[in-house]
């Protein structure tokens, strides 16, 4: 018996201390259970934290980057690839495209196209090229009126999925809307939406300051053009009367040849400081080079946002020309290169520029595939590209424009 009962008082000592073992292994589960879930939390939140960082890093990066872009180029379609780029790059997007409104037309028009280098884009790029929005139409019209809409049906063919537009405001106008697609369905981000929207604003002042140059230019240049043509002509023909005076008062002896050589001398000196104020009224570029070196410097501004390879030629004695010729030229080449990079994907672009004894000839041609059906007929009528703008600057200054092309020949 006694035998018995020792060996039932182990048992339950036993059996008491593996209840015990069990509790406390139960307590050290739990307990290690919760810490688990303290140090995922913390790990989690960290993350959040690090990623919250990278981002925000990422959009001051894009920031400056689009800021050095707009500082750094001459015109809003030499800055728009490298906006384009430094958005798409920089906030992880496939795709970007910018568009502007057309004042005149009151139409959203396609400034200018980026995409990463592994996107197949080519119809979707040419769709977009050749499309235009009125207000409320599509995504971007609606953008423009501010509205919402979806585009995903053209964007599918390149393989594209979400998408965000966002427009360039000045004040409370709209100047035109950015757009950007992804090939994933991204979370609305807020954060990078309101970047995006600063971009914006940053853009719409460029535009504003721009459009402020080229009018300040062209009012310059307007002015400089008619005081060559007006007063300028008209004291050189005073000097002339002079001349005509003061040799027949030299020839006759008279007592006023000395009166008349002081005024002739006066004339002739302030015909040449009057000179000097219109040659000073030129473009900015034309200020610090001659034609020949502000030509190649602004195109090759062009050309280099790209893969064109520019070829510029000058022959001919090279000599200064009127101010308002001078800037027609550099304007009128820098256009027409522009559109020959954005709408041909040229390799070559070659620029000839020819003086003759009484003009300047100059030449812009690329070896794209060339104009054919209706953009052909729009180049024809002058009613695309710029084209109507750079015809009537070389009208003003007694010149014509000449388009050719054929497909697979490219474009002069």
């Amino acid at each position: 018996l006694r035998m018995a009962a020792n060996e039932a008082a182990m048992g339950l000592e036993k059996a008491r201390r593996l209840g015990e073992q069990r509790r406390e292994a139960e307590q050290l589960e739990r307990r290690v259970a919760e810490r688990t879930r303290q140090l995922t939390a913390v790990n989690k939140a960290l993350w959040k934290e690090v990623q919250e960082r990278k981002r925000a890093e990422q959009r001051l990066s894009t920031e400056h980057a689009v800021t050095q872009a707009l500082a750094e180029s001459g015109t809003l379609a030499q800055a728009t690839p490298h906006v384009l780029q430094a958005i798409g790059e920089g906030m992880d997007w496939a795709w970007g495209a910018f568009w502007i409104v057309d004042r005149e037309a009151d139409l959203l028009r396609c400034q200018g196209i980026w995409h990463g280098p592994d996107v197949l884009s080519r119809e979707f790029d040419e769709t977009c090229r050749e499309t235009t929005f009125t207000r409320g139409r599509g995504v971007l019209g609606q953008v423009w009126q501010s509205g919402e809409a979806s585009r995903a049906a053209f964007a599918s063919r390149a393989g594209l999925r979400a998408a965000t537009a966002f427009p360039v405001l000045l004040g409370g106008e709209t100047l035109g809307v950015v757009e950007f697609f992804s090939r994933r369905v991204r979370a609305p981000d807020r954060e990078q939406l309101a970047a995006m929207c600063a971009i914006g604003s940053q853009i719409g002042q460029v535009i504003e300051r721009k459009r402020a140059e080229e009018a300040t230019v062209f009012e310059r240049t307007r002015l400089a053009s008619e005081l060559h043509d007006t007063l300028m002509q008209g004291f050189t023909g005073v000097t002339l009367q002079l001349q005509a005076v003061l040799q027949r008062s030299l020839a006759e002896g008279r007592d006023d040849a000395a009166a008349l050589a002081r005024a002739l001398s006066l004339a002739d000196a302030t015909l040449r400081e009057a000179r000097h104020m219109v040659w000073d009224m030129r473009a900015p570029e034309l200020g610090e080079h001659d034609l020949p070196d502000a030509l190649e410097h602004s195109v090759r501004r062009v050309v280099d946002a790209g893969q064109t390879d520019l070829r510029f030629v000058v022959s001919g004695d090279s000599q200064r020309l009127a101010p308002a010729v001078e800037t027609a030229v550099l304007r009128i080449a820098r256009e027409a290169v522009t559109n020959a990079v954005k709408h041909a994907d040229p390799r070559v672009v070659v620029i000839d520029l020819v003086y003759e004894p009484a003009a300047v000839r100059l030449s812009v041609r690329d070896d794209g595939p060339g104009l054919q059906g209706p953009k052909a007929e729009a180049a024809a009528d002058g009613g695309h590209w710029g084209i109507v703008g750079m015809r009537e600057r070389a009208r003003r200054v007694g010149g014509t424009l000449e388009i050719s092309s054929a497909p697979g020949r490219g474009t002069t």
